[in-house]
């Protein structure tokens, strides 16, 4: 057959090449979240040697059949456009001596030795890198006897790098220092890799847009809440009729990752998969259960404008499997085992999914059994199963969704993984078991008998799967997780064992129980530190006036910057103030028992950054000290309902860019705020090693009412009112985010009422303004006619003052909160209280408790 050549490789190879990829290659999973998410690249190139070999020459031919085998090895190859490239590189070939092939796809690097009379075999070196680059070298005898590679080569290289790579491959132009890490370098052949300096850097994107097809479902709402808290983007498909659905969706929303919690196990007032047993429901089970999360697949797969799919989560089930025996617990099903079980419409559907659904590479095709929730729920296994009068024990692998939804949410955000895998706790449990324990550990009577396996086939419209599946793979791949995802989903080391975590959620249900049966028969009982300080004194006048039933005992010592006149009912037979350090344990135990104390909110500390930075001891008397006590008392009690630790933003150090999320490290930059971390990580040790119910908030700068002088919004204003000059620190080029009081104490009371244990909230506002920006809106409010410049005066700033704080507040919107207050009308109101209570403090500065 004739063949046209272009270069040295003929355009039909080049076509049966790009027809190869495009029709198999789509298939890779391995790097199907790189692709336009990689970091700028810093390229060079040194040219390997090559043998003294005389058979080295420009007229080597690639062969379709050889380049489909070679390819077919890998599954990491992605689509590139030769054709482009080699046209590209034919204004090079002028004299048919520059003997340099190079071609590029978006993701690897190749460099492949040709041979006259020879087609690509397993003797071809290869390697993987950020850039594809197929090199071809050449030398003669003469001018090439030291195997160096040739001027003319390093000229033609480095001119069509700066020239061209770029342009043809739309990549960034910035550079970066990292060196790739080479275990995401594979190899073709089991030869070793030619080296080479290429250099890059492969990171994880912490912050993604989720597209969450189901997200109003049980499961789907707790993929939802999840990736809220981990400070996800996520967005709502909509109702998935035909592939062009999802496809509209992936192209309006551009997302990274991609959930499918879409399925079908019940409607019209019945309650489990009897449902699709029904006349008419074939239709239902096949559309919800087969085509939708098959669209999702063929969209997410076909709809990138480059060659990487998008990683995707498929909530598919387990339930495809039973035993001869039902008792039989010899083997563990696998992955790799075909559905067996079609007892049930259900299951006959959903195992012809998990079969189909494999043919796509990126998609993680979860088998969760049995869900179990922390909370209780209709759609919960325990939930269902207490209400049952008639129950079939048998040994089932079961999923505890708290235990198992970070871990794929955190597999599916690291992009590298596909296939089926058991969703599913470690071990089994039995229907009894779960019973009796629950009665046990919340002390419930239920009534219930058992039957057989057969009577319970017989009573019910479908039969139900039994069976108990490996979790092998599972823990495998926990282990292949990048530490960045782990710690961003809370993702546990080992797999959780199910009867411990049953076990577990049984004695949280008893205490909501008993909390919820407080909560209407009985009031709260609170433990406020530093109830008399500017935040603290704000939270009892609220808590006093929204919950008058509610107790509320203040231990303040008392302070510079406290003051008893802040709290406004301090008459109230519902409050009490001691007078006293929160140091003394004894004390802080002897008021918990005393008064049967329900909830301790922590807002106790030394908070003057200057200050710690010429008196540093008595913040870590106080902050770090005094909460150790307050928390040993705490776990002596061991009553509480709940502990709120009120941190700060400042653990997180300085934040040039962007906002700080909750999983952010802890970088402290001034003595204040290294003191408060260090309390948070006493508050986290003690929920840890004596499961105290702990919550910590972070929170940015706070302003309003009843604030101490000594702060920069409080301070300005009385320094106008007094007709003083307001003192800047450093360039006044400082940006902090402000909030008002108001918004900081509904946050608290959510976080006590709703916040999750052992969570951490960030408190943070939109309002984000220079110290110079206060002063000038300040004086423009108070004294518009005198000049900002006549105002001021620069002092010394401290010895580190960070530039900027910022934080996010997903988490804590998905409890209900919203700031409400914007700081042009917070920063009035804060006025105009200064302005009507010009007796709150004397002139130097203290408060007056006359």
């Amino acid at each position: 057959m004739a063949r046209e050549s272009i270069g040295w490789v003929s355009t039909t190879e080049l076509d049966n090449v790009q027809d190869f990829w495009t029709s198999n290659v789509l298939k890779s999973s391995i790097y199907k979240n790189k692709i336009q998410r990689l970091p700028p690249l810093n390229i060079h190139y040194d040219t390997p040697r090559l043998p003294n070999d005389k058979k080295w020459t420009d007229q080597s031919l690639i062969s379709t059949r050889s380049v489909d085998n070679y390819l077919a090895e890998s599954d990491a190859f992605q689509r590139a456009s030769f054709t482009n490239i080699i046209e590209k590189w034919k204004e090079y070939d002028k004299s048919k001596t520059d003997r340099l092939i190079s071609s590029f796809d978006t993701h690897y690097n190749m460099k492949i030795r040709f041979r006259q009379d020879e087609k690509i075999n397993r003797s071809s070196e290869m390697k993987y890198g950020s850039i594809a680059t197929y090199h071809r070298f050449i030398g003669s005898e003469n001018n090439n006897k030291n195997n160096k590679p040739c001027v003319r080569h390093k000229r033609l290289t480095q001119e069509f790098e700066e020239r061209h790579v770029r342009e043809l491959l739309q990549l960034p132009t910035t550079t970066v220092k990292t060196r790739r890490p080479s275990h995401y370098l594979s190899k073709i052949t089991k030869l070793p890799p030619i080296e080479t300096t290429i250099h890059s850097s492969v990171s994880i994107q912490l912050s993604m847009l989720w597209l969450v097809y189901g997200a109003a479902g049980w499961i789907g709402g707790q993929c939802r809440d999840l990736l809220n808290v981990a400070g996800q983007k996520v967005v709502s498909g909509r109702r998935v009729a035909s592939l062009k659905d999802v496809e509209e969706d992936i192209i309006t929303h551009k997302p990274d990752r991609v959930i499918c919690a879409l399925g079908r196990t019940h409607g019209d007032g019945i309650s489990n998969i009897d449902y699709l047993e029904k006349p008419g429901k074939l239709k239902d089970n096949m559309r919800d259960n087969l085509l939708a999360p098959m669209f999702i697949a063929q969209a997410t797969m076909q709809y990138s404008k480059l060659a990487a799919p998008i990683p995707t989560l498929y909530i598919g089930t387990g339930c495809i499997y039973e035993y001869a025996n039902p008792n039989d617990l010899t083997y563990a099903y696998t992955e790799n085992d075909p559905p067996n079980f079609f007892g049930s419409s259900y299951s006959t559907v959903k195992g012809t999914t998990d079969l189909l659904i494999d043919a796509y590479p990126h998609v993680i095709n979860a088998r969760i059994r049995m869900p179990i929730s922390d909370e209780p729920n209709s759609r919960d296994f325990i939930t269902k199963i207490v209400a049952y009068k008639k129950i079939t024990s048998l040994p089932n692998s079961m999923t505890v969704m708290s235990d198992v939804l970070p871990i794929l949410l955190a597999l599916t955000h690291d992009g590298k993984f596909g296939g089926r895998i058991n969703a599913c706790s470690k071990g089994w449990a039995d229907h009894d078991w779960i019973l009796k324990t629950y009665q046990e550990k919340t002390g419930e009577v239920l009534n219930y008998e058992l039957e057989s396996f057969e009577d319970q086939s017989a009573r019910l419209a479908a039969r139900r799967s039994n069976n108990i599946l490996s979790t092998d793979k599972l823990e495998q791949w926990m282990k292949m997780l990048s530490p960045d995802t782990r710690k961003l989903y809370y993702t546990p080391h080992i797999l959780p064992e199910l009867k411990k975590s049953i076990e577990t959620i049984c004695v949280h249900r008893a205490n909501m129980k008993a909390t919820n049966n407080h909560d209407l028969t009985e009031t709260r009982r609170l433990l406020v530190t530093g109830g008399c300080g500017f935040i603290g004194s704000n939270f009892v006048n609220y808590w006093l006036k929204t919950y008058p039933e509610d107790t509320v005992i203040n231990v303040d010592k008392l302070d510079t910057c406290s003051n008893i006149r802040n709290v406004e009912q301090a008459d109230s037979s519902k409050y009490k103030l001691v007078v006293a350090s929160i140091n003394n344990k004894d004390l802080m135990l002897h008021l918990m028992k005393q008064y049967d104390i329900t909830h301790v909110v922590h807002f106790a500390a030394q908070t003057h950054v200057d200050t710690s930075f010429g008196n540093s001891i008595l913040f870590t008397e106080s902050n770090i000290f005094g909460t150790h006590c307050l928390l040993e008392a705490s776990r002596i009690y061991n009553k509480l309902r709940k502990f709120i630790h009120i941190s700060t933003d400042e653990v997180y150090g300085e934040w040039p860019a962007g906002s700080c999320h909750e999983t952010a490290v802890l970088n402290p930059t001034n003595p204040y705020a290294a003191t408060k971390a260090a309390a948070e990580f006493l508050v986290k040790s003690y929920g840890e090693s004596f499961k105290l119910p702990y919550v910590i908030t972070r929170g940015n700068n706070v302003y309003g009412p009843y604030q101490f002088p000594e702060k920069v919004i409080p301070r300005f204003i009385t320094s106008i009112m007094n007709n003083e000059k307001m003192t800047i620190q450093g360039d006044g080029k400082q940006v902090r985010n402000f909030i008002h009081v108001t918004d900081t104490v509904h946050a608290i009371d959510l976080v006590l009422r709703k916040g999750k244990i052992k969570m951490i909230y960030n408190i943070g506002s939109k309002d984000e303004i220079k110290v110079m920006e206060i002063a000038s809106i300040l004086l423009k409010l108070m004294k518009p006619e005198v000049k900002l410049e006549d105002s001021i005066v620069y002092v010394k700033d401290r010895y580190f003052n960070d530039c900027r704080y910022s934080v996010m507040t997903d988490a804590l919107e998905s409890l209900g909160w919203k700031q409400e207050i914007k700081f042009d009308d917070g920063i009035r109101m804060t006025i105009k209280w200064y302005q009507e209570h010009p007796d709150h403090w004397q002139n130097d500065g203290s408060y007056n408790l006359e």
